[in-house]
Formats: structure tokens, sequence, C-alpha cells
């Protein structure tokens, strides 16, 4: 009986635990089309798949689903080196057939041919799609993050793009984090740029979620005064869904929830142009390492096309925890009742004491599966979960185990007396004295007090 009562009281207490986790949170509703979304297409699982797998079937079914959100998608790559077109070049294609605008990217790095194969592929492009093209990106973080080109040489390009396609209603420019515009040297860039493309994403700089808007207008404010003549834009915003936190930055789908309903309005009522970061998750992403597990989940649908949140209606901070409650109650409850059942007998509180260390191992591992970002796992995974397991396995069973024989210490039923009588010899005895820098005078008092001992050996 008194296991039953433990196990309940824990298993309830666990419970709780994780309902506590949950809570409203204050984002208004997004009722409207938004501006612009990063488009790099969807179901990219690998970079094989990101580099060779990009078909004209996934990219209308993306952007089919896009259009419902928005109409106009930025795009990062032309998709063409020495082999031939990867298949984004038919991105604006396609995009006619939905009324979508695209905002063209041209990847630019330190592979001058590879540069010349882009700027070649985007200018047949945007004089074959006059219409559908109303911004063109030449490079993408080119300067500060990457450090692969010069502003010199950013500049360059602009200037030949802008040349070759001769069309003033299509606006020519680049992308940078936002500090790199603050900087000198972001001013040569910036003479032959039609617009400032600005990437402010408070995740990867710590910012927590409740202080997240206010950096983004910050930062983009003092941009503003920067270029009084320029158009600013934001060129990339948005918030993971999981990942690994970052100071005071947490991933989940409920804080990107948030920020993007947040951001959507904030923008709406100060006019801004804007790009989220992104429509899909790209698992690829994660894999090749550049950003981390938290790579893969930009998204605002996962890669499959499933969407992450709602743009209107109540949000909560923790909407999974009914899932997580009850995985650790069951949890809790059967390993529970196999580790009491095998200890002797204790009272009720040595029956709490493992019990709720049963229950702190079972959520424990919850946490851990949670944070795993287990949605894209791979091959690569797999393996490294084959060395962490066991070894999760081993510390979990050695806290129970020790927490027990605390227990055991402490709490248990009944004892095993030992015989007593009398012994027919005694053993011998040695008796050692550890000292260290004690007085003297205690020293000598200590071994006058054992030379007093009466003990008799045989």
């Amino acid at each position: 009986m008194r296991i039953l009562i433990a196990l309940l009281v824990v298993c309830v207490g666990s419970a709780a635990f994780w309902a506590s986790l949950d809570h409203r949170l204050n984002a208004p509703d997004w009722r409207g089309q938004l501006k612009g979304v990063s488009y790099t297409p969807s179901h990219l699982y690998t970079d094989a798949d990101h580099n060779e797998h990009i078909t004209d079937a996934i990219i209308r079914r993306d952007l089919a689903q896009l259009s419902t959100v928005t109409n106009r998608v930025r795009t990062y790559q032309m998709g063409v080196d020495g082999y031939g077109s990867r298949g984004s070049d038919r991105i604006p294609y396609i995009a006619k057939e939905f009324g979508m605008k695209v905002s063209l990217g041209i990847w630019l790095g330190d592979n001058a041919a590879w540069n010349d194969a882009e700027v070649a592929r985007a200018i047949q492009v945007i004089k074959d799609n006059p219409t559908v093209i109303d911004r063109v990106f030449v490079g993408n973080e080119a300067i500060d993050v990457r450090a692969e080109l010069t502003p010199a040489q950013v500049a360059g390009y602009i200037r030949q793009v802008k040349q070759a396609i001769n069309n003033k209603k299509i606006e020519v420019g680049t992308a940078e984090i936002w500090n790199f515009w603050l900087q000198d040297r972001a001013k040569e860039v910036a003479k032959e740029a039609d617009f400032i493309g600005v990437h402010v994403l408070p995740y990867w700089d710590g910012v927590s979620s409740d202080e997240a808007l206010n950096y983004l207008a910050n930062n983009y404010e003092k941009i503003q005064h920067r270029f009084p003549n320029k158009r600013v834009i934001i060129g990339e915003t948005g918030w993971p869904s999981e990942g690994r936190v970052k100071k005071g930055a947490v991933p989940s789908a409920a804080m990107e929830a948030v920020y993007l309903r947040q951001f959507a309005n904030f923008a709406a009522a100060h006019n801004i142009d804007y790009y989220i970061m992104e429509s899909f998750d790209q698992p690829w992403k994660g894999k090749i390492g550049h950003e981390g597990a938290v790579g893969a989940f930009w998204g605002m649908f996962d890669a499959e096309g499933k969407a992450k949140f709602n743009f209107t209606g109540p949000l909560t901070s923790f909407a999974q925890w009914p899932t997580f409650a009850a995985s650790a109650a069951a949890g809790t409850f059967v390993i529970g009742a196999i580790v009491l059942a095998l200890i002797p007998a204790l009272a009720l509180e040595g029956y709490l004491l493992v019990g709720g260390m049963v229950a702190l191992v079972v959520s424990g591992a919850l946490f851990i599966a949670d944070a795993s970002s287990l949605r894209y796992v791979d091959s690569t995974a797999i393996g490294g979960a084959m060395v962490i397991v066991p070894a999760g396995l081993f510390t979990a069973l050695l806290l129970i185990t020790e927490t027990a024989e605390w227990a055991l210490s402490l709490w248990r039923r009944r004892r095993i007396g030992l015989p007593t009588g009398p012994m027919a010899v005694q053993p011998r005895v040695s008796i050692h004295v550890p000292t260290h820098n004690e007085p003297p005078v205690m020293v000598m008092e200590t071994l006058n007090a054992l030379a007093r001992l009466d003990y008799e050996v045989g």
C-alpha cells in the first residue's frame, strides 16, 4: 500500500510539473498577407537534395501553398554552376502561374566562375520575367558574415547587374547582417545599391523573445538614420522552432508564432518592407553544420509543408504539455513500481524519495528527447544516440541506485540483527593516528588515551 501511495504522489507531482510549464502568451492576431517570405523549396533533407533534387513539381506545390499567405518570395541563388542548373532558376517562371512576385537572389562567393554563371543566368531570367521580378539581391551576407568578397567587389557586381537589366522598375541591391550597415565600409556598397537589405535575427544575438521586437526596431531605426535617402528593407527576420537555447533566446514553435505575429503587425503599422525567414524547414542545413541543428527549423511550415502554428487564435507556451505529462506519469509509474518492488521494505518517506528520483530521471529523459531535435533524424544522429543512450541509462541507474541506498539507510523497516555473544579469542587490532600539523600536546594526549584502552589479546 505504501508503494502505491508513493507512486501516485510522485506521478501526480510529475504531471503537475509539466502542466506548470504552459502559460498563456500575449500575441496579436495577424489576418493579412505577409509582405514577403524567404523561399527555398520544401522536402530538402540532405545537401544532395538541395543541390540536385529541386524539381518543378516541388516548386509548383510550394508556391501554391505560399500564395495563400503572401504574394512574394525571396530566393537566394540561381543554382547554376559548371554542371548546369540545380532548379532554383525555375522559380520565377513558375511563380508567374500564381501571380506572385519574386525577389531574385544571386549567390556570390569566392569562386569567380561560379559568380559569373550566377549573374549570367540571373540576367536571362530577369529578361524572361520582367513583370515577375521586383527586386534583385546581388549576394547574401558575402561580405561580413562569410567574408568571401570585399565591399568593392559586391558593389561591382551590383553595377554589372543594373547595367545589364537596365530596368528602373527593378531594384538592385544586396543583403547583410544589420551591424554591417553601421560600418564605414558599408558606404561603398550602399552607394551602388537601390536598397539596403538588412538581416535582423534576434535569436542569433541571444535576445529573448520579450525583447526581440524592440531589438529589431532599434537596429532598423539606426540604419534608416544612417541612410536616410535609401529604402531600408528587412531582408530576413524570424525565429526558430527548435534547437539549442542561445543566451536568453529560447527556440520553440510558440515563440516563433509570437515573434512573427508581433513583427507582422509592427511592420504594417510602420510601413516596413520585409521577408520572413523562412517558408519551409530546411533539414539539410542542420546536417551540413553551418548553423547547427537550429538551422533546420526556421520555417513557418515544416519540411513536408505542415503549418507549425496559427497566425490567429490563442497561444500558449507549451501546448504539448498533456503528452509530456502523460508520458512522464506513465514512465514514472511503470519504472517506479519495478524499482520499489525490488528494494527491501521502506517507510513511506523512503518510497517517496526513491519514487521522486525515478520521476526526475524520467522527466529528464523527456527533456533531452525534446531538446534533441529528432524531427529530421538521420543515420549520423542515430549513431550518436547509440553511444549517448547507454551512457544516459547508466547515469540514470546510478542515480536511482544511490538514492535507494540512502533511503535504506534512513527508512528501512526491517533490519537484520547481527548475532552477539562472547568471543573465544579477541582479534588483534592496529590503531593508526593520522596527524598533520596538530599541536604536539594534542597528539601526546591522544596517544596516551589510546594507551589506556583496556583490550586483551588472546
